[in-house]
């Protein structure tokens, strides 16, 4: 039935069984004997006073919080909480739906798009590019409008920080399309050499390298990199970084409309009203850090691999995400030299830099010249 271009999954993308087995009469039994057994001792205390295991100031202290609207939150780097008014939260969370990334919608809207990503799935299946079993992964029953939520980012500024916007897109209309996609494109990136997925193999690669006295330290972050790309030229880039790394054409293909679904389609809710990101691709999206990393890893291929004038520059390269790391052969001149030279590469890749000659801080590692 099936053509060898048809997509197939592994096992472990299977749906979850629904498989409930049956009660068993024993299990039964004993559930009743331990529900008398609790109601005997709750009569046998009577109408004695319950035993708190709290203090009296912080009972004091949990009703003060429960009266107040706040809302509690991680930051968005390092741990802790962060207590924030829920009106003020609310007015940060307004002020970043009222950029240009996304534009108010309607629910006939997320309906109307509901039903044709369904009608596209089942296309997919009746022309052989899916098997039954991507075809049953893909298709969501009922499907969720992803909800819209934010984490502060104190880093930036402790007492006025910026929100980062993060997407609760589980059992979304698009979730299962959008976890096809990373799986294909996973082992992608997991071919790019300067990616590096967490602080251990960032140590790994370092722990060797040969180091002079000039070299400094430079680290750069992509600055609101999910929300940054252009839609279309993302999926462009992906394209492309997929046929140079011998994709097939089906794949590329399939990949490239997949792609196009899940980013044009790309539906959110916050509080009542409905919004659609119309730039980038939704943080929490299960495809969505394998997508900006194929762009990134486009970019760098095409304007600092290529480019041996800014090959010279850089002793060593590595990135986490929208995190890049680099040892510069020379000073803090050399490092604004580089970093002017990548915010001049696209109208939509904007970075922002920390040079330091002896100490730096990179994921959760500090660097350190050693005397």
């Amino acid at each position: 039935m099936f053509n060898n271009d048809t997509l197939q999954l592994e096992t472990k993308f299977r749906i979850v069984s629904a498989f409930n087995p049956p009660f068993h009469p024993v299990l039964a039994l004993f559930e009743g004997v331990c529900e008398l057994d609790i109601r005997s001792l709750v009569q046998d205390r009577g109408h004695s006073k319950p035993q708190y295991n709290m203090s009296k100031e912080e009972k004091e202290a949990l009703a003060l919080i429960c009266s107040c609207k706040i809302r509690c939150m991680k930051p968005d780097k390092g741990g802790g909480v962060v207590i924030m008014d829920s009106w003020d939260y609310e007015k940060r969370m307004h002020s970043v739906l009222d950029s240009i990334t996304y534009q108010h919608a309607s629910l006939n809207e997320v309906n109307v798009a509901s039903n044709r990503i369904r009608g596209y799935i089942e296309e997919l299946f009746i022309d052989s590019r899916i098997d039954i079993q991507v075809y049953n992964f893909m298709t969501m029953p009922s499907p969720k409008t992803p909800l819209l939520f934010g984490i502060p980012k104190i880093h930036k500024d402790i007492m006025n920080p910026p929100m980062r916007p993060l997407v609760d897109g589980c059992n979304s209309i698009t979730h299962g399309c959008a976890k096809v996609i990373d799986h294909i494109l996973k082992k992608y990136v997991d071919r790019v050499p300067c990616i590096c997925k967490d602080s251990w193999s960032f140590l790994e690669q370092i722990n060797n390298l040969i180091f002079e006295e000039e070299y400094g330290f430079l680290t750069v972050d992509v600055k609101d990199l999910y929300t940054s790309i252009p839609q279309q030229t993302g999926i462009e880039w992906v394209m492309l970084f997929l046929k140079q790394r011998g994709a097939t054409d089906s794949e590329i293909s399939l990949i490239g409309e997949l792609l196009d679904i899940i980013l044009s389609n790309n539906y959110l809710m916050f509080g009542k009203e409905y919004y659609l990101q119309k730039v980038g691709v939704a943080m929490g999206s299960p495809c969505g850090g394998s997508f900006a990393n194929l762009v990134v890893a486009k970019w760098e291929n095409y304007y600092i691999q290529t480019n041996v004038d800014i090959k010279q520059y850089i002793h060593f390269y590595c990135r986490f995400l929208d995190d890049i790391f680099i040892i510069v052969r020379g000073d803090h001149v050399a490092a604004h030299d580089l970093v002017s030279y990548f915010n001049s590469t696209t109208e939509f890749l904007k970075f922002t830099h920390q040079y330091d000659n002896n100490v730096i801080s990179y994921l959760d590692v500090l660097l350190r010249k050693d005397r």
